[in-house]
């Protein structure tokens, strides 16, 4: 079926309200159309843009004389001389209701009469291509860190004098610091959708804790290259996966359907720490069979050891994964390692998401140190 890029529908399923068979039809033209993919990724950075527009905007506020008139307006008429004439109750009932509403219209015109200007707001301007753009904004969503793994590393120990940790934190190692993130800002948009899948990672609570690592670990990831299953992304180019950047509208890298997977090259061996990666968060999805692996060559053969796995039925082929399935956030999927463990080459699978079969990524950072080599 041929969608053309005017089709309203791709509008209402960039924002996520679209129905299943609708839905289903785009996501179809989606996967054999770089340019559908290109529209609706416009519509939602923009769509970004203007919920951030709109939450900057102060509320306004009435003046002193705005709430006066508002008083005089909802004031009552002061009541006519009695007449010997009695006024049925249900009249009375009426007219009360009647003085009711005539205040409430009153009010609501003085309000509007009254209400200052509103102040000057710049026009924004969808990001097209070659052309600076700000970067898009992340709406915040109820329910965006439900994602994030309950990993609990070592922790530095409390304030200076004192035997007790912080709130949520165990002693740590001397010269060792809690793991720091540049995280981007929260960008789930639309109505989440009720993803049913087996196993999900429940909703965390509270903070995120952050693992204690060396003092001279960093992200060895940093500017590595880049290879892949497919060497020709559908969209972005792959050494975007290691540039640090996380938001904007070239922060993504999209990989054709079914089972694929990027390998970071992290140019010598490190003893690696912590691997974080972010798939794609802007819609709340669910990626299918992921796994980690790391090795010591670059075709996988020597010393290859599996560090996450949540593949369920083995689709992979790299055996039955035990990790649970989790809704990608702008956090990242955090993977700590209980040891540390030395390798050169990274390794991440995925095999589709459940909007779609392609296959998404916007960062990998490795936290690891070069291992020191004898003379």
């Amino acid at each position: 079926m041929s969608i053309d890029i005017d089709d309203p529908r791709l509008t209402a399923y960039a924002l996520g309200e679209l129905d299943p068979p609708d839905r289903e039809q785009i996501e179809q033209a989606l996967a054999y159309s770089p340019e559908l993919r290109e529209e609706v990724e416009q519509i939602r950075q923009v769509a970004a843009l203007l919920a951030d527009e709109l939450a900057a905007e102060p509320m306004p506020h009435l003046t002193p004389a705005q709430e006066r008139a508002l008083c005089l307006a909802a004031q009552p008429r002061s009541r006519p001389a009695q007449t010997g004439r009695t006024i049925p109750l249900r009249s009375l009932l009426a007219l009360a209701a009647g003085v009711a509403i005539l205040a409430s219209l009153a009010g609501l015109i003085v309000y509007s009469l009254f209400l200052p200007p509103p102040s000057p707001t710049s026009v924004v301007q969808p990001p097209w291509p070659g052309t600076p753009s700000r970067a898009p904004t992340r709406v915040p969503t109820p329910g965006a860190e439900m994602t994030v793994p309950e990993y609990r590393g070592t922790e530095p120990p409390g304030p200076k004098g004192s035997d007790t940790p912080f709130p949520g934190q165990s002693a740590a190692p001397v010269g060792h610091v809690p793991l720091a993130l540049d995280l981007p800002r929260p960008q789930f948009i639309g109505t989440p959708e009720n993803i049913r899948v087996e196993a999900l990672r429940p909703k965390r609570t509270g903070q995120r804790p952050m693992p204690m690592i060396p003092n001279d670990v960093v992200n060895a990831a940093a500017g590595t290259p880049v290879t892949s299953s497919d060497p020709a992304p559908v969209l972005g180019e792959l050494k975007m996966i290691t540039d640090g950047k996380k938001e904007g509208p070239n922060a993504r890298v999209e990989l054709g359907p079914g089972k694929q997977w990027v390998q970071i090259d992290l140019q010598a061996e490190h003893e690696i720490h912590v691997i974080v990666f972010w798939h794609y968060f802007l819609v709340a999805r669910v990626y299918h069979d992921v796994a980690v692996q790391v090795a010591d060559d670059p075709d996988f053969i020597t010393n290859v050891r599996t560090l996450f796995n949540n593949d369920r039925d083995n689709s992979l082929g790299l055996g039955v994964g035990t990790d649970q399935p989790y809704v990608d956030s702008h956090e990242g999927e955090l993977v700590v390692l209980p040891k540390p463990v030395k390798a050169r080459y990274v390794r991440l699978y995925s095999a589709g998401n459940t909007s779609n079969d392609l296959n998404h990524y916007v960062e990998v950072e490795v936290y690891a140190r070069a291992v020191k080599q004898g003379p």
